[in-house]
């Protein structure tokens, strides 16, 4: 009788030890499997670095070297425009490329702002007043005789509490450049036909300054190539994980003739 007790108590003893070592290896394999997951994601994420870094070494090369009269560059064997407008140029690999000259500078209050903020000349002088500027973007002796230093201030500005923002920056391009400018600002400046227009001319190459002439309403609309300001992006994506991606944003300043040609002048991941 003693015997089969004894029996009965080491077979608990056994299972409960199973137990307890099936249940080690099954968090053990759980944590094992979390160590793969994080390390194939590290894996992805460092490729992803790699690609986006590389392609932005081949922009600043193409932005320093290339002609960019016809309002586009020639980049990671792909013709990039200067508008913003995504542009897959690999697989998992997109490129925007935003001329700061193509948005609205409110250290250049002139074309196309007054349409933007639906002529409303209040909204337009204070900007002007806030740094101390004239028509012409020369120093006076109002307010504090400095450009905003960066473009949510505009939104702290009297009056002009929820403006979009999406089309400004704070960067003095010294002009406004309808060749380089966004679809959505085009249709909000000119109208939603004349940015078609100015969409169908970019994407045949025949945009030039004749052919905007040709444009009713942009008689008066200089068209110049782009600034020397430009704001780059480059998002790596995977399409087996939907919210999976890398981007990364840099502005760039050319400066031609220099012993620096280019410099990076700022980050965004807008």
């Amino acid at each position: 009788m003693i015997f089969r007790k004894q029996q009965g108590i080491a077979l608990v003893q056994v299972l409960l030890i199973s137990t307890v070592l099936m249940l080690l290896v099954v968090q053990l394999s759980s944590k094992a499997n979390n160590a793969v997951e994080i390390a194939t994601e590290l894996k992805h994420k460092a490729g992803a670095e790699t690609k986006i870094q590389s392609a932005m070494a081949h922009i600043q090369f193409a932005l320093l070297t290339q002609s960019r009269v016809d309002f586009d560059i020639q980049a990671l064997d792909r013709s990039l425009g200067f508008f913003g407008e995504p542009q897959r140029v690999e697989a998992d690999l997109t490129v925007e490329i935003q001329d700061m000259a193509g948005l609205l500078s409110t250290s250049f209050i002139g074309i196309g702002w007054d349409k933007y903020l639906n002529g409303n000349a209040n909204q337009l002088n204070t900007i002007r007043k806030w740094q101390g500027m004239d028509d012409y973007g020369v120093a006076s002796a109002q307010m504090r005789n400095a450009r905003i230093p960066y473009i949510e201030e505009v939104l702290l500005l009297p009056g002009l509490e929820g403006t979009d923002l999406t089309y400004l920056t704070n960067l003095p391009t010294g002009f406004f450049n309808v060749g380089t400018a966004p679809d959505g600002l085009l249709s909000k400046v000119f109208g939603e036909l004349t940015a078609q227009r100015i969409a169908e001319l970019r994407e045949s190459r025949e945009f030039s300054r004749d052919t905007v002439n040709q444009i009713d309403g942009l008689q008066e609309a200089s068209v110049f190539p782009p600034g020397t300001m430009a704001r780059v992006k480059i998002t790596s994506d995977r399409h087996d994980r939907k919210d999976s991606h890398v981007s990364r944003g840099r502005y760039f300043q050319l400066q031609p003739g220099n012993d620096i040609p280019i410099i990076e002048i700022g980050l965004t991941t807008k």
